[in-house]
C-alpha cells in the first residue's frame, strides 16, 4: 500500500512511522523536521506525492489559519490551494476537521474521503490522553492535591465519563452535572454525585476543579460569580467552549481552555490510536491494507 501522509504534528509522524515499520510505501510531505526513525520518503512536491499514493491522509486539524495546511513539523507551508490543485482521481483521502470546501473538492475530483476525527474509537481513545491532559493541568494550578479535592465535571458524554473515573480513581469527590435524566441515574449509579446543570450556579462554589466537556456556554457569569475564587476552572470543549473566560478574567478565577490536549501529552499514543482507526477505515472500506 502507498502511503502519503501531509503535514500534522507529532501524532502524524508516528502514522507514518508505524505505516512503514508494518511494511507500507510511506512518502511524507510537511515532516521534514521529525527525525524519523524508520524508513519514510521525504519530498517538499505534494503533486507528485499524492500522484504516487493510493491513500492521502491530512493532518489534524487540516488547517488553523484557513490558509495553510496544519505542518509544525516543516520548515515550509504548504497551501490550502495547493492541496486543491491536486488530483485525487480514485484516490482515498482521510482527515480531521476538514472544511466542506476541501471534503468536496476532493470528492468532485473523484477520491473518496474519509473524515478520521468522526470516529467514535478516536474520541474514545483521545479521551484518555485528553484527560490525563487535565489532570495534570490540575495538578500543576492548584495548591492542593487531587486526592481529597472536590472536582465538578460538567456533562457526562466520553470526556465526562473517563474525567469523572480518572479524577475519582485518584482519591477525588466528584460530581457530575448533566441535562438527561438517564445521564443523572448513571452518574449517580457509578457512584458520583449528579447535579442538573441548569443548576450549577447553585453548587459551584463547592468545587475546588471544574472540569467543563460541553461544547456550549454552560459556565457563564452567573455561575463564575459564584465560583470559589481559589478554584481552577478547565475547559475541554472545542472553540468557542463552555466557559466565559472574560467573566472568570474579571472575577479574577483562573479558566484554562486547554485544547489538542493529546497531540500535547501523549502524541505517541494519540498518534497510534489514529492510525488503528485509519486502518479500521480502510478495511471496512475494502481498501488494500
Amino acid at each position: 500500500m502507498n502511503i502519503c501522509v501531509i503535514g500534522g504534528d507529532k501524532r502524524m509522524a508516528t502514522v507514518a512511522e508505524k505505516a512503514a515499520a508494518d511494511g507500507c510505501r510511506v512518502i511524507s510531505v510537511g515532516l521534514d523536521n521529525h527525525p524519523f526513525s524508520t524508513a519514510c520518503l521525504l519530498t517538499n512536491n505534494l503533486s507528485v506525492a499524492i500522484a504516487s499514493s493510493d491513500i492521502i491522509i491530512l493532518p489534524l486539524p487540516v488547517t488553523r489559519d484557513k490558509v495553510n495546511l496544519f505542518a509544525p513539523l516543516s520548515r515550509f507551508d504548504i497551501s490550502i490551494d495547493e492541496v486543491l490543485e491536486a488530483d485525487f482521481e480514485n484516490k482515498t483521502v482521510l482527515g480531521g476537521l476538514v472544511s466542506d470546501d476541501l471534503k468536496r473538492c476532493i470528492t468532485e475530483k473523484g477520491g473518496n474521503f474519509y473524515d478520521y476525527f468522526l470516529r467514535e474509537e478516536l474520541c474514545i481513545l483521545n479521551s484518555v490522553s485528553t484527560i490525563e491532559g487535565a489532570i495534570e493541568i490540575a495538578m500543576r494550578e492548584t495548591d492542593i492535591t487531587v486526592w481529597g479535592s472536590r472536582v465538578l465535571v460538567v456533562g457526562y458524554g466520553r470526556l465526562g465519563k473517563v474525567a469523572a473515573e480518572k479524577f475519582s480513581a485518584l482519591g477525588a469527590s466528584v460530581s457530575v452535572s448533566a441535562r438527561r435524566e438517564s445521564d443523572l441515574a448513571w452518574i449517580k449509579v457509578n457512584g458520583y454525585r449528579p447535579l442538573k446543570t441548569h443548576e450549577l450556579f447553585e453548587h459551584i462554589a463547592g468545587f475546588d476543579i471544574i472540569i467543563n466537556t460541553v461544547p456550549f456556554l454552560v459556565i457563564d457569569e452567573n455561575e463564575i460569580k459564584n465560583a470559589n475564587r481559589d478554584s481552577v476552572i478547565i475547559d475541554l470543549a472545542s472553540i468557542p467552549g463552555g466557559v466565559n473566560f472574560e467573566a472568570a478574567r474579571k472575577e479574577k478565577i483562573k479558566a484554562i481552555h486547554a485544547l489538542s490536549l493529546p497531540g500535547k501529552v501523549a502524541p505517541k499514543s494519540a498518534g497510534l490510536a489514529l492510525y488503528d482507526t485509519i486502518m479500521n477505515i480502510l478495511f471496512e472500506t475494502k481498501k488494500p491494507t
